[in-house]
């Protein structure tokens, strides 16, 4: 089995942007990890051994004070680069070696905050959603627009379905959409969600499940195609801000505003909701 390390970003107030931990070593259902009374806000995982980006100091991360809100990493031709998606409604794209940071695009169409930014597998495009109701793709290449789509409301994240055909987005509405990834139609909306008020979504890499976290401390597994809720797991306290499935399809990790990191056993979760 492949070991994984667990990424947690933290805000600024706290002076420290990352903090690690080996999920590989879970063996039961549900580990909880502490770091009260911070408030964590992002997870990410990372192959091991392989360093992406690292940073004590949000003043690190955006060496040119960047408004930040949202990041994303990918590597090109043995260079990486930094997306970063600003309060000014700015995507910029930063060029990162080991001895310099350069920035080389900075896209404009956003009239709000950029929420969420992802960037698609062959890191040719990328979508950024929000707080204006828009979510945009943009070619990394030419640094166009190469779709639009638009809302009333305020968008809080948007993900790419593994294959790339379709955009799942949740915002201030409650709702969850479904936006065809070509035309930039919505196609469907998930109304069953709008009881919950969600903080946090991710995908797994089949695309038959994804994962919300809400405000109410609720950790919730959905089916992809019919939207109906397969498992609930409770634990946190507090809100969800962040959460994650691990690549191998077998763990989640959770990340709330008490301070907690939650790893889940989705095996254990499914079968406890089920049974």
């Amino acid at each position: 089995m492949p070991e994984y390390e667990l990424l947690v970003c933290i805000p600024p107030t706290s002076n420290i942007v990352e903090r690690f931990f080996s999920v590989a070593r879970t063996t039961y259902g549900q580990e909880r990890h502490s770091l009260n009374p911070i408030t964590l806000e992002m997870v990410l995982f990372l192959r091991q051994n392989n360093v992406y980006w690292t940073a004590q100091t949000v003043d690190e991360a955006t060496p040119m004070r960047t408004p930040f809100s949202s990041a994303s990493t990918f590597s090109s031709s043995g260079e990486w680069r930094l997306l970063t998606g600003g309060k000014d409604g700015r995507v910029r794209m930063w060029r990162i070696t080991p001895s310099r940071q350069t920035m080389e695009a900075s896209l404009k169409e956003h009239r709000g905050p950029v929420s969420a930014i992802q960037v698609t597998q062959n890191c040719t495009a990328c979508v950024s959603a929000s707080s204006d109701g828009s979510c945009i793709v943009w070619n990394l290449e030419t640094f166009v627009r190469i779709q639009a789509m638009f809302a009333s409301t305020e968008f809080c994240r948007v993900l790419y379905h593994p294959d790339e055909s379709q955009l799942l987005t949740y915002g201030s509405d409650r709702r969850i959409t479904y936006f065809d990834a070509y035309d930039g139609e919505a196609i469907r909306f998930l109304e069953e969600a709008a009881d919950h008020e969600m903080l946090a979504m991710d995908i797994e890499h089949s695309g038959k499940l994804f994962v919300t976290g809400g405000r109410d401390g609720m950790l919730r597994l959905w089916h992809y195609d019919n939207g109906e809720t397969v498992a609930i797991g409770r634990g946190h306290i507090e809100a969800i801000n962040a959460v994650k499935i691990s690549p191998d399809r077998k763990k989640i990790v959770t990340v709330g505003s008490e301070g907690a990191v939650m790893i889940w056993e989705m095996g254990d979760l499914l079968e406890q909701t089920q049974g």
